[in-house]
């Protein structure tokens, strides 16, 4: 996953899709809570950033939800 200011992007492995990880989800949830739009596939996504300020959160709410699984 890689961010910015203005916007995120994210690659998921077929490993991970089959482990239920979906790029296209992951990247509208970030999108979604940052004011933004983005979606995609279950291997590629992309979205927009507009409120920066909630970046942080989403991504540490993302990533305390995916360690372990």
């Amino acid at each position: 996953m890689l961010a910015s200011n203005s916007s995120v992007a994210a690659a998921v492995s077929e490993k991970f899709i089959q482990k239920g990880f979906n790029a296209g989800a992951i990247v509208s949830e970030i999108a979604k809570a940052t004011g933004a739009n983005g979606g995609g596939r279950p291997n590629f996504a992309q979205g927009g950033i507009k409120d920066v300020s909630k970046l942080e959160e989403i991504l540490n709410v993302i990533k305390n939800r995916t360690i372990g699984a």
